[in-house]
């Protein structure tokens, strides 16, 4: 299965099966998962970036537990729209998923979803450390919300 453009995402795969949703980072990966009917995203868990092997691993098990058929990877675009380091590693660890399993993969706009993510938690009265700990989720969480909000404009 191919890398995806979100403005065409196939019907078939729409509101089939959960989405999940990922914060590429260098160090922690976030992920966010929807429910099945593509309405509501919520923080799912993070995984730590070591290997990529075992980054992989642990997405794909969510993706057999879940029965996932839709991999959304926050796209870290710059408001200039230059590429950045990080867009081209984010990127590539898309791409690297699809050579290890036939899922389908597409990019979304992340912008602002880490500070929004931090904003969030500080309106909670979470305490530095907690923020650390979720900042990543909370962030896919976001920007998986507004893919699939995206989406149901869309119809």
């Amino acid at each position: 299965m191919p890398l995806l453009d979100y403005k065409n995402i196939p019907q078939k795969l729409i509101k089939q099966n959960a989405v999940l949703g990922i914060d590429y980072g260098t160090k922690k990966i976030g992920v966010a998962i929807s429910d099945r009917s593509w309405m509501i995203a919520s923080p799912y868990k993070l995984v730590r970036n070591t290997k990529f092997t075992n980054v992989a691993k642990e997405i794909f098990q969510m993706v057999d537990d879940e029965k996932i058929e839709l991999i959304v990877i926050g796209n870290p675009i710059y408001l200039d729209n230059v590429v950045s380091k990080m867009q081209q590693s984010s990127r590539q660890f898309g791409m690297n998923l699809t050579k290890l399993r036939d899922i389908n993969i597409v990019f979304y706009d992340e912008r602002f979803t880490s500070i929004m993510a931090k904003e969030a938690m500080v309106e909670q009265n979470l305490n530095f450390r907690r923020r650390l700990q979720k900042v990543d989720k909370v962030a896919a969480t976001f920007m998986l919300q507004r893919f699939l909000d995206y989406i149901e404009k869309q119809k």
